[in-house]
């Protein structure tokens, strides 16, 4: 990948997903932080040019990069990692197992029609109605702050790719096994600079229903909040019960705001 192809692809990205290990952070004056996640271990690059001709083991992260179409990152349905055999210590995680997911387009105006009431909450429980039609797979939409949805895509039975996300727009998208965010929905939010905000709606029939939602602050410390994702440990009954304290206990200190609406 040539300097030029780098910066047409990161352009509205705060940070790039080098691998799940390698994450690139954007710094002043056009230098860039290599973070290694797992020895939490930083590397400051000059010039884009200097980051993609650093390698990793054998490999240049330009190579790297050219297997990627975008620098999107799939959402992913919620799995966390315990600690130990009956342990209430979790780590995020995913159920994608890394795949990029294959993604339909559709039609949003399906959403726009059947919202009656032209608000975001409204166009959520529409999205959620029409999900429920394919519970086995992941779906997702974006809306603006009147709740219009501007794409509507369909994925696979853990992950699903969105398409263009305009400045302002929430991320809406669907868990089919139910289950708060996972490491790949709030990184993915964390490195788009254009959203707003990501919602993850859950289904469980007699069980309960109803999404989370993560919107960010005028102030959101991305690199800060992705660091924060990467290196977690979070005590609760269980996943959910365990990243929903997660994330009400660290909004002010990554300027979000968190809530759990049950319908």
């Amino acid at each position: 990948m040539d300097v030029n192809t780098f910066n047409l692809k990161a352009m509205g990205y705060t940070l790039i997903e080098i691998t799940d290990r390698y994450l690139a952070f954007r710094r002043k004056r056009g230098k860039w932080c290599l973070w290694d996640a797992k020895l939490d271990k930083e590397t400051i690059l000059d010039s884009v040019d200097d980051l993609l001709h650093y390698k990793i083991g054998d490999v240049s992260i330009s190579d790297i990069l050219d297997e990627k179409e975008d620098f999107a990152i799939p959402l992913d349905g919620g799995r966390g990692a315990s600690g130990s055999s009956g342990s209430k210590t979790f780590k995020f995680g995913n159920a994608a197992g890394g795949k990029r997911p294959y993604t339909r387009t559709d039609f949003p105006a399906r959403i726009n029609v059947a919202t009656k009431t032209k608000n975001v909450e409204s166009a959520i429980e529409t999205f959620m109605n029409a999900a429920a039609k394919r519970p086995d797979r992941e779906h997702a939409i974006t809306l603006d702050n009147m709740g219009f949805a501007s794409s509507y895509v369909h994925g696979q039975a853990h992950s699903v790719m969105i398409g263009h996300v305009n400045k302002g727009d929430l991320v809406v998208h669907n868990h089919p096994g139910g289950g708060s965010f996972s490491d790949a929905d709030l990184i993915n939010t964390a490195s788009d600079r254009r959203s707003r905000g990501i919602v993850a709606t859950y289904d469980k029939g007699l069980f309960g229903r109803g999404y989370r939602v993560v919107t960010k602050g005028t102030h959101f410390n991305a690199e800060g909040f992705t660091r924060a994702v990467k290196g977690a440990r979070m005590r609760g009954k269980d996943y959910d019960d365990a990243v929903d304290k997660w994330l009400t206990r660290n909004q002010k200190k990554y300027g979000y705001k968190f809530k759990h609406v049950k319908l």
